[in-house]
């Protein structure tokens, strides 16, 4: 999929002069006259860069911003604003923007923050791919397995897990034998770091065990 402009503007003048500016380079640009009809057409798998006015009737450029932080959108956003101060400008970086430019930008400095916010969209896009896999796995694992990793993200040996969930330690040293083969996963360490990578913690790990005994509460293994 080719990335996108998508300039959102209530200035018709500014919209269609942008659209030229764009288009004389060939980029692919989309354009709407408000925040809340940009929403209407959006979807999470577009790609490309999100330029939009900062004050607008109805919907803000700061509304629309929260709005997709709200959404967890991986889309590059670029403030492209009349006036511009640094309160402004710091909060607009804050919550996420890749950039806050003026009206008056020269064009190779607009083509080249598009560019940028391009590629950064694009690593936002693996990295959240790549966060959502590894969820999936920590999320397909048995109660027993998240016990065990649960142990090693406390720093416990074999013989301390097993003590503490009244298991044999052979059968820990099982679990983390098919933890190892299945995701490459050997030292304590790595399976802190994949945990991490999924935006989990020791609270979350300890709450998938709570239900998982809800949903069975007959132990998965004897010894």
């Amino acid at each position: 999929m080719n990335p996108i402009i998508f300039l959102i503007d209530d200035d018709e003048s500014f919209l269609r002069s942008m659209e030229r500016r764009l288009f004389a380079y060939g980029m692919n640009v989309r354009s709407f006259r408000s925040a809340t009809e940009f929403l209407f057409a959006y979807s999470p798998d577009m790609e490309g860069v999100i330029l939009t006015d900062l004050q607008m009737p109805g919907m803000s450029g700061f509304d629309l911003q929260d709005e997709l932080n709200r959404r967890n959108a991986s889309i590059s956003l670029v403030f492209i604003s009349g006036k511009g101060d640094i309160p402004t400008s710091v909060r607009a970086m804050k919550a996420g923007a890749d950039s806050f430019l003026t009206k008056m930008i020269d064009t190779a400095t607009l083509l080249e923050t598009i560019n940028k916010a391009i590629q950064s969209g694009s690593k936002r896009r693996r990295m959240a791919e790549s966060r959502k896999n590894i969820l999936e796995q920590i999320q397909s694992l048995s109660k027993r397995e998240l016990q065990v990793v649960l142990g090693l993200l406390r720093g416990q040996s074999n013989r301390e897990i097993a003590d503490g969930i009244s298991l044999a330690e052979r059968t820990v040293k099982y679990h983390r034998t098919m933890l190892s083969r299945r995701y490459s996963i050997k030292t304590p360490v790595e399976i802190a770091r994949m945990v991490w990578s999924a935006g989990l913690d020791e609270t979350h790990i300890e709450k998938m065990i709570s239900d998982r005994q809800q949903q069975n509460p007959v132990d998965e293994d004897l010894d």
